[in-house]
């Protein structure tokens, strides 16, 4: 019998998905929650980004050369111990609007488990010059053999690097959106709480596309089990690799997992889309609620019938190019800076 108490077939998805196969990354997240030696981790990390890499599109040429590609490396967090040098990819459009552009600062997913920052280049690319921004991504030490707070911690050297370096970079650091998807948008998230923390830089706006945000998963859509998904259990590994023993205690801090803050003022606008079938829905909802709450800015977008990161697997399907429009129409406010609440 199944452990699952809301099993949901293709009757649950939207008409414009139904008819296509369900691409989750459920089945490579599977082999990292298996007992692994730290030597069998890397080398299945690299089989995994190998795989996606060889499925990776290949940039249209014709875009490929209106844009600059750089790579750099910025110094690790200063308050942690022989913190290793953080990889950055950045994309901008070789046909500048302004001599300073805002920055889309785009954490990949990879469920913390895999994926590099090179490996989105292709989507970076069409993105930098419809949103006529530099977008930057950083790539962060993984779990298992990383836990909290490696990741976060990258994340944050990087960012600071970022704003250190605006004008090399050519770049507004008063405009800068963290944007994250999955376990992406699950570090976005938790770069804000450490800033609102530790005292900025600022964000003008945070972007939080299918975002996992709560390790407890005891809402009513944490029991949703999509065929051939991205499934509970899944999730949960990914918690618990992440987390180790700080994995569902009370005190776990909010730049470890986000669905733990208390206080939501002064965090960036937030956009905030997320799925009718996908587990983190309900926790996507109170986080925006409580945003809400503290008097700033979201906007939330729930797409019926879809499931989680179904923008990106399924990216040819009509509700697909809907989500991603209107994604990128939003990114275009939040990148204006003219969100923030004066």
């Amino acid at each position: 019998m199944n452990k699952y108490s809301d099993i949901r077939g293709m009757e649950w998805l939207h008409p414009s998905l139904a008819s296509g196969e369900i691409v989750s990354i459920g089945v490579l997240v599977e082999d990292f929650l298996k007992p692994m030696s730290p030597e069998e981790v890397v080398a299945k990390r690299q089989q995994v980004n190998e795989m996606i890499t060889s499925m990776t599109p290949q940039p249209d040429p014709k875009l490929l050369a209106k844009v600059d590609i750089a790579e750099y490396s910025a110094p690790g967090l200063k308050e942690e111990a022989s913190a290793p040098k953080v990889n950055l990819v950045a994309v901008s459009p070789k046909k500048r609007s302004s001599k300073k552009l805002p920055v889309l600062f785009s954490v990949h997913g990879g469920a913390l488990f895999f994926m590099k920052a090179d490996q989105m280049v292709f989507q970076y690319i069409s993105l930098a010059l419809e949103l006529d921004c530099v977008i930057i991504s950083p790539d962060y030490r993984c779990a298992p053999e990383n836990q909290y707070p490696a990741a976060v911690n990258d994340v944050h050297a990087a960012l600071l690097w970022v704003v250190d370096n605006a004008k090399m970079l050519g770049i507004d650091p008063s405009r800068i959106v963290a944007e994250g998807a999955s376990s992406g948008g699950h570090l976005a998230a938790a770069l804000t709480h450490r800033l609102k923390e530790r005292g900025g830089p600022n964000l003008c706006a945070q972007v939080l596309e299918f975002p996992c945000l709560d390790d407890r998963m005891a809402v009513p859509s944490s029991n949703i089990f999509l065929e051939n998904g991205w499934i509970p259990s899944m999730e949960q590994g990914m918690w618990r690799a992440w987390l180790g023993d700080k994995y569902v205690r009370a005190d776990t801090p909010p730049d470890a997992v986000p669905g733990h803050a208390k206080d939501f003022h002064g965090l960036p606008p937030a956009i905030i889309h997320s799925a009718e079938n996908d587990h983190g829905r309900d926790d996507a909802i109170s986080y925006a609620s409580r945003l809400l709450q503290a008097g700033v800015y979201c906007d939330l977008h729930i797409w019926g019938g879809a499931y989680h990161a179904f923008n990106l697997a399924a990216n040819d399907t009509e509700l697909a190019r809907r989500c991603n429009d209107l994604l990128n129409m939003q990114m275009k406010d939040a990148l204006s800076g003219k969100l923030v609440r004066k």
